[in-house]
């Protein structure tokens, strides 16, 4: 779960992202974030889950981006628990969730 938004600037100033508290759908979480890149250009958002918006226990980073609107999504489920869901999905008879969306752990990218 998101728990805070740093942008790492190029060449403006870092900081922490305004954010809204995440929504939880389907166990998928999405939360808005808003910056002000004061001098412009590229920028990264590092995204951190679990622990406290003080203390991170992931922080989820992307690559360099340009613009100002951009999505992300991240995967901050271990490959471990993503192993079990899919293990007990199969024992039920269902089919296996993708719960990584195809994107590695502990990295956010757009989309």
């Amino acid at each position: 779960m998101p728990v805070g938004v740093w942008i790492e600037a190029e060449s403006s100033t870092s900081g922490f992202a305004e954010w809204k508290t995440p929504i939880v759908v389907g166990g998928l979480t999405s939360a808005k974030y808003k910056f002000n890149l004061d001098r412009g250009g590229r920028y990264a958002v590092h995204v951190g889950c679990g622990g406290s918006a003080e203390d991170w226990a992931l922080d989820l980073p992307s690559d360099w981006v340009d613009g100002n609107k951009n999505n992300f999504v991240c995967n901050d489920i271990h490959p471990a628990l993503s192993a079990a869901a899919g293990a007990v999905l199969k024992k039920l008879g269902k089919a296996r969730a993708a719960l990584a969306q195809g994107i590695p752990y502990g990295t956010c990218v757009t989309r």
